[in-house]
């Protein structure tokens, strides 16, 4: 039984000291994990002092351990607000600017951009045509390249009205506008004078000629039959008679030969218009007599040919010569048996030797006064007759101010 017991006894101690030195070991084994523990959270904690980082934890071990992107950093700074590129001073001056332009202003500045670019684009045609005129000259030295048809007539003008019932300012623009239109005639036929382009025009030998010939540029308007441009008045009429027989006979040569840009084109058409080709009547065109002298109200003249080389005629003016034309005559028209298709003139005391027609088979028309204002136009580097380009029309007051007259 002693022996029982002391086994017991001693089996129990035995167990109770294992207990004790399990325990001691796992006090020792929970002290060196505590210790450590407190050893790495202190090293964390001075690292992150030192870094100015935050210690490193279960969470944040992966995001300290792998730091992001400088790309990301940017993507980031790039969702934010946009700085400012304008300094403070620019904010204020932008803030106290004049205010925003109305409609009305945007539209005169688009309508000046648009005139300055139509201005500056025919500026630039003119210049491509002045370049293939000249290209054209090269590669054909035999035809006249300047002979082509100019497009804008230079600015003759009709002489304005003068007249009390007008107002004081209308009365001085006209009395300008005469004035300046004198001035440009002077001009012109002194050039014309220097370049002896007339044919009766002849070099001033003596100081006398000279003289006489400075005076003689301020009579471009004169209608006195020794005036130095008497002869171009004459000239003028004859080519008024010849192309008016020409589109009362349809003579599209002699139209072509006497008419040019417009005018041609509207002597064609009211030749086909009177005639037509199936008819087989007959139109006698006749001029009776001149009501007024013949009278050119504007000269204008300028270079027309721009070749390097002068011309092989003449000199290199171009003229244009605004003219008067006031005639009395008639039209007689008759259908292919010879019937007149006019009215007939029965009172004896209307027909006077002028009107009698020369062949017997003819029957007079009554006569009309035609007034009308044409533009002729002469180059002078090509041998031909004046050439009549466009007609003018006066304006509302001159027409009103015959009326009244008649």
């Amino acid at each position: 039984m002693a022996l029982g017991i002391s086994r017991s006894c001693f089996r129990s101690a035995l167990s109770h000291q294992k207990l004790a030195l399990s325990a001691a070991s796992s006090s020792s084994r929970l002290a060196s994990c505590t210790t450590k523990a407190h050893l790495t959270r202190a090293y964390a904690t001075a690292s992150a002092a030192l870094t100015k980082k935050r210690p490193v934890t279960a969470k944040g071990t992966r995001h300290d351990a792998h730091p992001p992107s400088l790309s990301s950093t940017k993507k980031v700074a790039a969702k934010g607000l946009p700085k400012k590129s304008t300094s403070p001073e620019m904010e204020k001056a932008h803030q106290t600017s004049e205010p925003a332009p109305t409609a009305e202003q945007v539209a005169e500045e688009a309508a000046s951009k648009v005139g300055s670019k139509n201005a500056s684009s025919n500026e630039i045609d003119k210049m491509k045509e002045m370049e293939r005129i000249m290209a054209f000259q090269h590669l054909m030295p035999t035809i006249d390249a300047w002979g082509q048809d100019v497009k804008e007539t230079l600015d003759v003008m009709i002489p304005l009205p003068i007249s009390s019932s007008t107002s004081i300012g209308q009365v001085l623009s006209n009395v300008k506008a005469n004035f300046l239109n004198k001035v440009k005639n002077v001009t012109a036929l002194s050039q014309i004078i220097n370049l002896h382009a007339l044919p009766h025009i002849y070099p001033a030998l003596g100081w006398r000629q000279q003289i006489r010939q400075v005076f003689q540029a301020f009579g471009t308007q004169s209608v006195e039959p020794d005036s130095l441009l008497a002869p171009v008045r004459q000239m003028a009429l004859d080519a008024y008679a010849e192309l008016n027989e020409a589109i009362a006979n349809r003579d599209e040569k002699t139209i072509k030969r006497f008419a040019t840009s417009s005018y041609q084109t509207h002597a064609l058409q009211l030749a086909k218009k009177f005639r037509p080709k199936n008819t087989r009547g007959r139109f006698v065109w006749q001029l009776h007599k001149t009501v007024s002298p013949v009278q050119i109200l504007s000269l204008r003249v300028t270079e027309g040919y721009l070749a390097p080389d002068a011309p092989k005629h003449g000199n290199r003016l171009m003229v244009h010569a605004l003219v008067k034309f006031d005639t009395e005559q008639s039209l007689e028209m008759y259908n292919e048996r010879g019937v007149p298709l006019h009215k007939i003139v029965t009172n004896p005391d209307r027909i006077v030797d002028s009107e009698k027609p020369k062949e017997p088979w003819r029957i007079p028309a009554p006569r009309k006064r035609v007034t009308e204002y044409l533009v002729l136009e002469k180059r002078m580097w090509i041998i031909g007759p004046w050439q009549f380009r466009e007609q003018v029309w006066p304006s509302v007051d001159i027409e009103e101010k015959k009326e009244e007259e008649s």
